[in-house]
């Protein structure tokens, strides 16, 4: 069965499956990560990010993830779409065609 998985408003930049399989994250250029089941429904939106997303990564366990933008700055959420810590301190962003 394919499902095609829309709602991002800018082109996705970043996509990740949970280490178990069952929750799928994208992320784009809009600064949105969204969390979907299998099955295409929509779990959550994770905003507030600054700059567009450009990486996504669960925890082992399933309990957390951490996303980077192209800011230089990271956030951390638990996987029910609530956030836990913004990671500052980075310097410079990531630059493509730098």
């Amino acid at each position: 069965m394919m499902t095609t998985l829309t709602g991002h408003k800018r082109g996705i930049t970043s996509f990740s499956f949970s280490p178990d399989g069952k929750i799928i994250a994208s992320g784009g250029k809009d600064g949105i990560v969204k969390l979907w089941q299998r099955n295409g429904t929509l779990i959550a939106n994770l905003t507030g990010h600054q700059g567009w997303v450009n990486s996504i990564s669960f925890s082992p366990d399933n309990k957390t993830i951490a996303v980077g933008t192209e800011q230089g700055t990271a956030k951390l959420w638990k996987a029910n779409g609530t956030p836990i810590h913004t990671l500052t301190g980075h310097t410079g962003r990531w630059c493509y065609k730098c």
